[in-house]
């Protein structure tokens, strides 16, 4: 199980991963209000656990261990905010920073169940594929 951090610093590497080749500490920094010490530290400690290569100066990408672990986060991201915005009627401009929390949670029976709930949907609010 990992931390929430770690979560998010995974979530950090695709998200520029999208943009780039690879993600720079500089950047992992800016986008997790952080310092770039202490994404250097982390990151090594996620290439310890098999889901990022790291090489200093040329930064950062996901193993396909971390890729698994990042699309599983996205897909919540994303679920939580549907069940929001369809549920329990959020505008969609109110929904990320929510859904952001809720992402963490670890119980894979209730995201399943969330997505039978919302009857499996295609796209989350913002049109963005889940």
């Amino acid at each position: 199980m990992l931390t929430r951090s770690e979560e998010d610093h995974i979530k950090a590497v695709y998200g520029l991963q999208q943009a780039g080749p690879s993600a720079f500490t500089k950047d992992i920094a800016e986008r997790l209000s952080t310092k770039a010490s202490s994404v250097t530290d982390m990151l090594k400690k996620l290439a310890e656990k098999g889901l990022v290569k790291h090489a200093p100066y040329h930064g950062a990408t996901l193993t396909t261990k971390g890729k698994r672990q990042a699309l599983m986060l996205v897909r919540k991201h994303r679920l939580w905010e549907t069940f929001l915005v369809q549920r329990l009627g959020f505008g969609w401009d109110e929904v990320h920073v929510i859904a952001e929390e809720l992402e963490h949670v670890s119980s894979s029976k209730l995201i399943e169940r969330l997505d039978a709930y919302l009857e499996h949907p295609d796209f989350d609010p913002h049109g963005d594929p889940i």
